[in-house]
């Protein structure tokens, strides 16, 4: 993503890590129609390099065996694929870019399909050489694409969100609940789509700081099947720091409260701020 871009990769950070699949939708529709950033460009020409090369080699094969004539032939199918996956990459937008790599998401039996092939493809390159290992990975790429066609052909409708979120952005920590909000403030003040998203929620949380509800009514806020009121009381408890700290702990471990990992989302925002260590319960799981 871009650098300069910071608000957008807040989002797709807390979209990554947050279970509350309402919340999540409204950050994916504010972020998924922006362009792709340097990385995921980049990642979309060498796959594309890759699979024009590999590609190459099928159609040669048809014509000769010979590794000096392939070589020419795998060199002006990387280069084409380089060319078509930069106009890809201009063209894609997250939103797009996820959708075809989820098509692909290595889940039940397609994940002992890829260990397969790819077990067949290095005891192949052993007895037969690179040409087979080319080979191979043409095949596997064909695969992979008619795999994305049947996949959006059976699709009547277009996706909002990605459920299995588990496979994008792993590697970025969840961020800080007020740096969503500012992200979410900036989002507004340069997107259409995030005004019209989330100007309301915002608004709301406005109010209800001026309202100054009491911590008691903010815990059991978190609790209502609203999105919009989990969203207004996180932000308002995090906000109020150490004084929501004691009242939290004693709601996050009795064992009866559903909805405990959002009460220990928030007390981790809170231990952050005050520097104070986190004790979380036995089955600390972030929403």
């Amino acid at each position: 993503m871009n650098i300069s871009n910071s608000w957008q990769q807040i989002i797709w950070r807390e979209w990554r890590h947050s279970a509350d699949p309402l919340y999540t939708d409204r950050l994916f529709r504010v972020v998924s129609d922006q362009p792709l950033g340097l990385g995921a460009q980049i990642s979309v020409v060498v796959l594309n390099a890759v699979g024009g090369a590999a590609l190459g080699v099928l159609v040669g094969l048809l014509f000769t065996s010979s590794w000096a004539t392939l070589k020419h032939v795998v060199w002006l199918g990387g280069l084409l694929g380089i060319i078509y996956g930069w106009i890809l990459a201009k063209k894609y937008t997250w939103r797009g870019w996820l959708e075809r790599l989820s098509s692909n998401t290595p889940t039940g039996s397609f994940s002992r399909l890829i260990f397969g092939i790819l077990a067949l493809g290095v005891i192949g390159g052993m007895v037969f050489g690179p040409i087979f290992w080319l080979s191979a990975i043409g095949l596997f790429w064909a695969f992979g694409d008619v795999i994305t066609w049947i996949n959006r052909g059976i699709t009547t409708s277009r996706q909002d969100r990605l459920d299995d979120r588990r496979w994008w952005f792993w590697w970025r920590k969840r961020p800080h609940l007020l740096e969503v909000e500012q992200a979410l403030q900036q989002a507004c003040l340069t997107s259409p789509e995030a005004q019209k998203l989330w100007q309301v929620p915002l608004h709301r949380l406005a109010e209800e700081r001026q309202r100054n509800p009491s911590i008691e009514s903010l815990i059991e806020q978190l609790l209502t099947p609203d999105w919009i009121d989990r969203f207004v009381a996180r932000q308002i408890l995090v906000q109020r720091g150490e004084e929501a700290i004691f009242s939290l702990q004693a709601a996050a471990y009795n064992n009866n409260t559903p909805h405990k990992a959002t009460l220990v989302w928030v007390l981790d925002n809170l231990h952050t701020e005050s520097g104070t260590p986190t004790r979380a319960p036995v089955g600390n799981r972030q929403s």
